[in-house]
């Protein structure tokens, strides 16, 4: 299973679980098509408005795709505080997120756009990691389910 549904089936119930799993997702989505349509070459302000279609299609995918993540990390940040399985993932995943949140901030055209995306993709990627152990975890771990004796009340 890929992360957003086991995102989705594993915080169900919990107020911005549906919203913060398909932004991940539409990510991942957003992802895919970057790769496949790759940038251009951008070495001054100007070169940015006259990108090819393909160049465009990545630019405009891409940051999509930042817009979506950064805001399903957020949401989820928020949603993983109301479920005690995954209350102590909280500051982690903020820092991540707020990490990421800035580093989409400061990236402008110039020789340091590279080095911003690449930190900006370690932060994404961090918190898609530390997320997709904590849902292994607790999938993987024992539902527990009462007693007959608890049920019946005796």
């Amino acid at each position: 299973m890929t992360l957003p549904p086991a995102m989705h089936r594993l915080t169900a119930g919990i107020r911005g679980e549906f919203i913060g799993s398909l932004l991940i997702a539409i990510y991942g989505v957003g992802a895919l098509v970057v790769a496949i349509f790759p940038t251009d070459r951008i070495d001054s302000k100007a070169d940015v408005w006259t990108q090819s279609t393909t160049g465009w299609i990545h630019s405009i995918t891409a940051f999509v795709a930042y817009l979506s993540v950064i805001t399903g990390m957020l949401i989820l940040t928020w949603t993983f505080a109301r479920d005690a399985r995954w209350r102590s993932l909280v500051v982690g995943s903020a820092l991540l997120a707020g990490a990421a949140l800035a580093l989409l901030l400061v990236q402008t055209e110039g020789p340091w756009i590279g080095l911003m995306q690449r930190l900006l993709i370690t932060a994404i990627s961090g918190w898609l990691i530390v997320v997709a152990l904590r849902a292994r975890t607790i999938a993987a771990a024992p539902e527990i389910v009462p007693s007959e004796s608890v049920r019946s009340g005796a």
